[in-house]
């Protein structure tokens, strides 16, 4: 698996998570960058919608009004709130299940089951309310990720249409950068599992959701730290610092350790992200998707390597970085409203 970031552009391009033109390989054991579209008409398929209970609204300081919801529905539900536009787009390119956790939108394949849709979105709502107490942690960063004009999170589910022009074909009329969650990465050529999404599906969402909280969120509301457009942020200088000792993206080349995948995953946007989502979770007690060459196995020998500088930011409340695994069962049901 493999998953990057961009530079963000007037026009933004539906891509994994980078901005740099790569080509994407299925076969991979970590996400895969993706390229600029070219447009290819894509026939209308029959919409299969979730049916779902409505969910509570909320308001928060920032007095945006978010919604705690994790249940899937029709992307052309009143209780999806994006374009008519936007509707008719994904409804004919066959998402038609959608949900908006807090307002963040995730946009599924008519075949990917409800409980791994559910699951994407139980991740992304304890990222941004850790306490689980209906209310984001940070306000400034979900005004940011709510912007689905300039990224969301797809589910596709077949890898041929999807890279031959789905994924060009959405691009380009969405103008904005979709970073998937697709199912040959969660289940290979696989069936899904009956009981739901397993550990290694779980590993996936968790690295693309963080991939994206990282580049559309953090490294816009805290550019000098999360930054990845270039390599004067904290955590672009600690991929720096680490590359090529005890860090290399499979898809670079180290002097006498030439990668191993074609691409090129060498430019801030791609390799800072790649970096950092793997400090993030083997930190925080979790398995990564994929480790890079030479990556630490474990809590312990990471934190030996790290700087005293990025621990202090990880550790930081004030940027709400993940510290302890997640439960992987975000519920509304712990809100107070009283």
């Amino acid at each position: 698996m493999k998953a990057f970031i961009l530079s963000l552009t007037a026009s933004l391009i539906f891509v994994l998570a980078c901005t740099e033109s790569m080509d994407v390989s299925t076969q991979t054991p970590y996400p895969t960058l993706s390229h600029r579209p070219t447009l290819t008409p894509e026939p209308t398929l029959t919409p299969i919608p979730a049916t779902v209970a409505s969910t509570p609204t909320l308001n928060i300081s920032t007095n945006l009004e978010v919604q705690v919801d994790t249940l899937p529905k029709s992307c052309n539900s009143n209780e999806i709130s994006i374009s008519k536009e936007w509707k008719d787009i994904l409804t004919s390119a066959s998402f038609t299940k959608c949900v908006m956790p807090f307002g963040v939108l995730i946009g599924a394949d008519y075949r990917m089951p409800d409980s791994y849709i559910t699951q994407a979105a139980m991740i992304l709502a304890e990222i941004l309310d850790p306490d689980m107490n209906g209310l984001p942690n940070d306000p400034k960063v979900l005004s940011l990720v709510q912007e689905y004009h300039n990224a969301w999170l797809p589910m596709p589910f077949d890898p041929e249409p999807w890279h031959s022009h789905l994924e060009e074909q959405l691009g380009n009329k969405l103008n904005s950068y979709g970073l998937m969650i697709p199912k040959w990465w969660m289940e290979g050529e696989g069936e899904f599992r009956h009981s739901g999404p397993g550990e290694h599906a779980k590993n996936v969402m968790v690295e693309e959701i963080i991939h994206f909280m990282t580049q559309f969120g953090y490294s816009r509301a805290y550019p000098e730290v999360f930054g990845v457009e270039n390599w004067n942020s904290l955590i672009a200088k600690e991929t720096k610092h680490a590359a090529c000792e005890w860090w290399q993206h499979p898809e670079n080349d180290c002097p006498d350790n030439p990668g191993y995948y074609d691409g090129d995953c060498s430019y801030p946007s791609c390799d800072v992200t790649e970096f950092y989502q793997q400090v993030v979770t083997t930190r925080a007690g979790m398995e990564p998707g994929w480790r890079g060459i030479g990556f630490p196995e474990t809590k312990e020998e990471l934190e030996s390597k790290l700087s005293d500088e990025i621990k202090a930011v990880l550790d930081n409340p004030n940027y709400n970085q993940i510290g302890k695994p997640l439960t992987f069962s975000y519920s509304y049901a712990t809100l107070n409203t009283n």
